[in-house]
């Protein structure tokens, strides 16, 4: 019979899994207060336990009291062992996120940094989440090249995890993807490069087709190059073919604040939005198109540059003739339509449409509208639709706010409907709106959704709760309803000494089943410890030594490909080196007051705060506008410009020129 300490413990174990499961299911809900209660509790019990504050930091975080999650976040770090790099990471960049809710975005920055180079030192590859968040701080301190550079890493390593499509099927990486490419897209607006900035746009409404932001975004830049047909065509898009008025982007504190919109394109919405509404006089409108006479007055009137006239575009859903499109992006020709793949017949008919486009009976692609009920979720976008009525709907997909977000059917009028049961992920079955696969962490159970015994670590437990049939990566099912953790190092197993696969830079040992090291500075190795898939950043394959991966010579380098002697790229924490490409190693840059020249020693990609890239003189030149912060190349004047101003002091136009950096609000 167990002792009376034994069976004490086992009861506070059963307590501290109870109210582990209560936090667990409160947080699922959003009722972060049920939540903090229950994880207050278990530090109470356990307040040497690490993971009990980190938990309860990300929960605080959420529930906005960012100082409170310091406060865990500072607690756990301090006590967090040295050697567990990855835990470090992962604290760093969730206390990032605390630093951001406070306005802190030097101290957010930091946290973001430290943490992509403590995963990558532990062989990981960048979270493309940090990358993005990383871009909003550089975009919060008016650093636009800095954030453009941090969006783009972040789209390639959205696309790089699952890519942008998984055989028919869109990811939640697809939007993760879109996001950081909208936010570098927005970034290069406010560099001074609308071309460009337009083309991008353009490119992802057509990989995006449900992406209001993007065809918002482009409503207000073809207004300001004077293009108002094709302005109004995707503004009336976004605003009725997709959701519905578009409000958010009518709400300049949302729009800067919240969408975290750059202030150039802050601006042409509100220019797009004032005019657009303003009605021309009879004889008075350029391409049919409303507000062409009157709103180049007012643009003169406000003492800036009118937009020249413009032949009417075409509406942004017209797909061009068949053009097969494979790969779901723009050819070499500049087009993309909705067509993976045309006809073999000669007769110009597409044969499969992408998702989000039905096949016509014409044999061209037509893309789905959204389809919803006045008193549910607005602007459902529709996955698959009828092939005679694209509002019809056959596969809802998700919201608009470029998350994937299940739990949705079309009814028998083909409109997106909530599934009636609570955590289902899919009620496709019969009868209609019967739920056929549960939420992760919930099981199917009878007809309804119940969450798993194991919250921690179980995915699916269909049937009966108490079993678990699939866990987290780096557990398996123990046949016994539990998931218990594989070896060490491994993600993928059968037991607790047979791994399938391993985590990071380790490899299957054949004749052990475990895992194993590959060698120093390879990035993985899976056809063994004697072969290697790549070298880590600051490595080199092209050895001097004999050996798989040999670190580069500067310890600044970070890309020294054709041998160890042979720097092409720095990246000294500050980015204050860059390569010798004569001499192979890495110096401090050439050129005063260069903030980046990981390129070449001798080049500068942008300049510390204050100064500005002159190109043609080939210097850092100083911000001319009194207390500017940032400041850059106008590409339409060539001059410069002011785009952020110190602490202190407001960013005003007052018309008719540059803006100024005022105290207060003039």
């Amino acid at each position: 019979m167990p002792s009376a300490a034994a069976a004490s413990s086992a009861s506070a174990a059963r307590q501290r899994q109870e109210l582990q499961a209560a936090a667990a299911a409160a947080y699922a809900n959003r009722d972060f207060d049920a939540a903090l209660a229950a994880l207050d509790e278990l530090v109470r019990q356990e307040p040497q336990e690490l993971r009990w504050r980190e938990m309860r930091a990300q929960a605080l975080v959420d529930a906005k009291n960012f100082n409170g999650a310091l406060d865990d976040f500072d607690l756990t770090l301090k006590r967090l062992p040295a050697e567990a790099q990855v835990d470090r990471a992962r604290l760093l960049s969730g206390r990032g996120l605390a630093y951001e809710g406070l306005g802190d975005w030097p101290a957010a920055l930091k946290d973001y940094n430290e943490a992509l180079q403590l995963a990558e030192a532990a062989g990981q590859l960048p979270d493309p989440y940090v990358l993005n968040s990383r871009g909003n701080c550089h975009s919060s301190l008016g650093e636009w090249r800095r954030a453009r550079e941090s969006y783009l890493a972040a789209a390639e390593g959205f696309q790089r995890a699952s890519g942008f499509r998984y055989g028919r099927s869109t990811t939640p990486r697809l939007d993760g993807a879109v996001f950081a490419a909208s936010n570098a897209a927005l970034m290069l607006a406010q560099l001074g490069d609308e071309e460009g900035a337009v083309r991008e746009m353009q490119s992802i409404a057509r990989k995006a087709p449900g992406s209001v932001d993007m065809r918002a975004a482009l409503a207000a830049l073809y207004w300001r190059q004077g293009q108002e047909a094709a302005a109004e065509a995707e503004w009336n898009f976004a605003c009725t073919s997709i959701t519905t008025g578009c409000s958010k982007y009518q709400d300049q504190d949302w729009l800067q604040r919240i969408r975290r919109w750059p202030p150039i394109m802050c601006q042409y919405m509100r220019d797009f939005l004032a005019l657009r509404s303003n009605p021309a006089p009879a004889g008075g409108s350029s391409g049919g198109s409303r507000g062409g006479g009157a709103a180049r007055a007012a643009f003169r009137d406000a003492g800036l540059a009118a937009p020249a006239d413009s032949a009417p575009a075409p509406a942004p859903s017209a797909l061009p003739p068949c053009i097969e499109n494979p790969d779901g992006i723009e050819g070499d020709d500049g087009t993309v339509g909705g067509c993976r793949n045309c006809t073999t017949d000669g007769s110009n008919r597409c044969a499969v449409c992408w998702d989000f486009y039905t096949l016509t009976p014409e044999g061209t692609c037509a893309l789905c509208k959204a389809s919803s009920k006045p008193e549910g979720p607005q602007a459902m976008i529709c996955m698959a639709c009828d092939s005679t009525n694209a509002s019809r709907c056959t596969n809802c997909n998700g919201d608009l706010s470029g998350e994937l977000e299940y739990g949705f059917y079309p009814d028998a009028d083909g409109v997106c409907i909530k599934c009636p049961v609570d955590k289902c992920m899919r009620c496709d079955g019969e009868p209609l709106g019967a739920c056929t696969k549960c939420l992760q962490g919930w099981g199917l159970v009878g007809s309804k959704c119940t969450q798993c015994k194991d919250s921690e670590h179980c995915t699916r437990c269909d049937g009966d709760a108490a079993k678990c049939q699939s866990c987290l990566w780096g557990f398996f099912p123990d046949g016994q309803g539990r998931c218990t953790a594989c070896p060490a190092n491994c993600g993928n197993c059968t037991s607790t000494s047979a791994c399938l696969e391993c985590m990071g830079a380790y490899t299957v040992d054949p004749a052990t089943k475990l895992c194993v090291a590959c060698a120093p500075g390879c990035s993985g190795c899976s056809e063994g410890v004697d072969t290697c898939d790549g070298c880590d950043s600051g490595y080199t394959a092209n050895t001097t030594d004999g050996s798989l991966c040999q670190r580069c010579a500067d310890p600044h380098c970070t890309v020294c490909g054709a041998g160890p002697s042979q720097c092409t790229i720095c990246d000294d924490p500050d980015m204050q080196y860059g390569p010798d490409l004569q001499q192979g190693d890495c110096k401090l840059c050439a050129i005063e007051h260069c903030a980046n020249c990981q390129e070449d020693y001798t080049s500068c990609r942008w300049c510390v705060d204050g100064f500005w890239w002159n190109a043609k003189e080939g210097k850092c030149t100083p911000c001319q506008t009194p207390n500017c912060l940032t400041c850059a190349t106008n590409g339409d004047t060539g001059l410069e410009e002011c785009n952020a101003c110190k602490d202190g002091f407001d960013f005003f136009d007052h018309g008719g020129g540059s803006p100024k950096c005022t105290k207060g609000k003039a």
